[in-house]
This record gives structure tokens, C-alpha cells and sequence, in this order.
């Protein structure tokens, strides 16, 4: 999975968040939890990561709307490239997740 710092550039690229307190915001952690976080070289727990994908399932639900709202075909092929983008993260997190699960003991093996 991407670090932290890649996660919240992506998000800030695709325009999901503005500064690093409204990208804590997406993990439901205080305004200054990313900024501590990095600074400390930590990573997300899995629950924080399990509320940043839910979050993210939001924002690519309101995407998908926008699509077929919007009749600009510039428009929708950008709204299409950021979803495929937020999809990917959430792939990626999910996967971090399972991993950190197994790691903690919380995991089964099959």
C-alpha cells in the first residue's frame, strides 16, 4: 500500500481533500492526527483505514452520480479517471488491512 504522505497527495490531487486537516477529517481523527502521524513515521491503523474506506466508498458513490449528471464529456472522462483512481486506493487499503490483520493475530488462515 502507499504510505500515508502518498495517500493524502493523491487525495489532494484528485481534489478529495484540501490540506492535511481535511484529510485527517476522512480518517475521523482530529484536525491535526495526519501532520502527527507523519511526523512520527507512523501508519494508519486498521480501523482508521476501515474509516478512511468508507469514506472513500462515499466520495465515489457522489462520483458516480456526477457521471450521470453531467452531459460534458470532458467532464465525465476526468470524474471517470479519479474514480478508477479512488477504486485503486481502496483495493490498496483493503489489501493493508487484511495484511495488518494477520500481522495483529486478528487474521484466519484458510
Amino acid at each position: 500500500m502507499r504510505d500515508l504522505r502518498s495517500l493524502y497527495n493523491e487525495c489532494r490531487d484528485l481534489g478529495v481533500v484540501s490540506d492535511q486537516r481535511s484529510f485527517s477529517r476522512l480518517f475521523s481523527r482530529q484536525a491535526s492526527w495526519c501532520s502527527s502521524t507523519l511526523s512520527r513515521g507512523r501508519q494508519p491503523t486498521p480501523a482508521a483505514l476501515v474509516t478512511f474506506m468508507l469514506q472513500l466508498e462515499k466520495i465515489a458513490k457522489a462520483t458516480e452520480e456526477e457521471i450521470v449528471a453531467t452531459m460534458d464529456q470532458e467532464e465525465i472522462d476526468a470524474l471517470r479517471g479519479g474514480l478508477d483512481e479512488i477504486t485503486r486506493m481502496r483495493s490498496e487499503i483493503w489489501i493493508e488491512i487484511q495484511e495488518q490483520s494477520k500481522s495483529d493475530g486478528l487474521g484466519h488462515s484458510d
